[in-house]
C-alpha cells in the first residue's frame, strides 16, 4: 500500500511539473500577471520599502546624534549619502522580475490550465479590471498606512534601545581583576 501512496504522489509531482513546462500555461500565467498589475504593485512595494527605508535612516541618524554637536557640512553631505546608500540597499533587495517569477511558480502549481483561463477571463473582464484598478488605488494607501504604524513602533523601540545602550554605557565598568 506504501508503494501505492508513493507512486501516486511521484506521477502527481510529474504531471504538476509537466503542466508547469507548458509553454501554453507559461503564456496564461504572463497574461494573468498582465491583467493583475501585480509588477505595478510589486514596484510600487519596492518604492514603499525605500521611503521606509529612509525613515528608518533619518530615525536612526536622529538617536545616534541626540543632543550632540551640529555635523559640519561636509559631514552632513556623508551622512545624506550614506543615508540614501542604505535605503538603495534596502530597495535593491525588492527584484521585482524575480518577485514575479517566483509568484507565477507558487501560484500556478494547485491550479489546473482551465482554471487559470478563468481566473484570466475574470481578470480581462470589465468588473476584473475595475477589480485591478480598485486593488492599484488602494495599495500605496494601504501601504502607507502599514508603512506608519511600522514607523511609530520602530521609533518606540529604537528610543528604548538608545535608552537602554546610553544606560549599558553609563554603568561603572569592572576591573580586570573583578574586584
Amino acid at each position: 500500500m506504501p508503494i501505492i501512496k508513493f507512486v501516486a504522489v511521484v506521477m502527481f509531482l510529474f504531471s504538476t511539473l509537466a503542466m508547469a513546462d507548458s509553454p501554453q500555461r507559461q503564456e496564461t500565467i504572463a497574461e494573468l500577471v498582465s491583467a493583475t498589475g501585480l509588477a505595478d504593485m510589486l514596484d510600487q512595494s519596492r518604492e514603499a520599502a525605500r521611503a521606509q527605508a529612509g525613515a528608518l535612516s533619518d530615525q536612526m541618524l536622529s538617536q545616534l546624534m541626540g543632543t550632540s554637536s551640529v555635523l559640519s557640512a561636509e559631514q552632513t553631505e556623508a551622512v545624506r549619502v550614506a543615508a540614501q546608500r542604505f535605503s538603495e540597499t534596502c530597495a535593491a533587495g525588492f527584484d521585482v522580475e524575480g518577485a514575479v517569477a517566483s509568484w507565477s511558480q507558487f501560484y500556478a502549481v494547485t491550479l489546473t490550465d482551465e482554471e487559470l483561463q478563468a481566473i484570466l477571463k475574470y481578470y480581462t473582464s470589465p468588473i476584473g479590471q475595475k477589480d485591478v484598478a480598485a486593488t492599484k488605488a488602494a495599495m500605496p494607501l494601504w501601504q502607507a498606512h502599514l508603512a506608519s504604524q511600522s514607523s511609530e513602533l520602530m521609533k518606540v523601540a529604537i528610543d528604548e534601545y538608545a535608552a537602554e545602550l546610553r544606560r549599558i554605557m553609563s554603568m561603572p565598568r569592572a576591573s580586570a581583576s573583578g574586584t
